[in-house]
């Protein structure tokens, strides 16, 4: 747990460092982190070099079609390139495989897009709430199942997840929420804290749920991490799969809603 702690310390540094950087740096940074991910997952499902390839040209179209205003037709592009390798890697790479890659890159790239949209569009203080209802759930789990946890969540798929530690993560990360707007809006009201309490309750589930379907592709492809990059937390997908659910639910949320 202490390699955990610390790892988590030096991270939050360097990722306020990055969070509060100028845009163009933050930019570069998702897009690194984005093809980390991209990497460990390729290396997870045994993805052949070629599909790699593909991939990080389907990152960069993606990316690029963000800075020129064209997300909708950058995406429709990664569909095709992967849809075009179908045929010209027929006979090295099986169609499940050329599917399994493109579905992955096709989810992690938005999602981490979604983050530089935050940015971009409503400031870097949004841009930080899908990290505190993710990383608050992720902790609240943690520390409530390490200390209460005695029921199993689901043994197969995610061993030490139990259901106290469930609930613990959903109550953290409202409270967390609400604290934060709170401070973000200098509103302390209780009638405008049950706004940011249910939406952290709904972020910390469908986060969770992030994390679970994360854990059962590494169950699939009998893999225990998808890397080692963060000493006690694994590799990047291990510490963002649950932002990648996050982050484009509260876009969602304040892009049909407002803030």
């Amino acid at each position: 747990m202490l390699i955990r702690i610390l790892t988590s310390i030096v991270g939050i540094v360097v990722f306020l460092g990055v969070i509060f950087a100028p845009p163009i740096a933050l930019y570069i940074a998702l897009f690194l982190v984005c093809a980390g991910m991209l990497y460990e997952m390729y290396r997870v499902i045994d993805a052949k070099w070629q599909l790699q390839v593909v991939g990080f040209l389907a990152e960069i179209l993606m990316f690029a079609g963000f800075f020129a205003d064209k997300i909708g037709f950058a995406f429709y592009g990664a569909i095709f390139l992967f849809m075009t390798s179908l045929v010209f890697l027929w006979g090295k790479c099986d169609s499940k495989e050329t599917l399994t890659a493109g579905m992955a890159t096709l989810f992690i790239t938005p999602a981490i897009l979604s983050l530089a949209f935050l940015r971009l569009k409503y400031g870097v203080y949004f841009l930080l709430l899908p990290f505190v209802i993710a990383w608050l759930s992720d902790t609240g789990a943690y520390f409530t199942g390490y200390f209460l946890g005695k029921h199993k969540l689901c043994p197969k798929m995610s061993p030490k997840k139990t259901v106290e530690g469930a609930i613990g993560g959903v109550v953290f990360a409202g409270i967390a929420t609400a604290i934060y707007a709170c401070l973000l809006f200098g509103n302390f009201k209780l009638v405008f804290l049950w706004i940011p309490l249910v939406i952290g309750f709904i972020g910390s589930v469908i986060s969770q749920v992030g994390d679970l379907s994360a854990s059962c592709i590494k169950r699939d492809f009998d893999k225990k991490d998808y890397g080692s990059l963060l000493p006690g937390h694994g590799g990047l997908m291990d510490r963002f799969d649950s932002v990648l659910f996050a982050a484009p639910y509260v876009l969602l949320v304040i892009s049909c809603f407002g803030i």
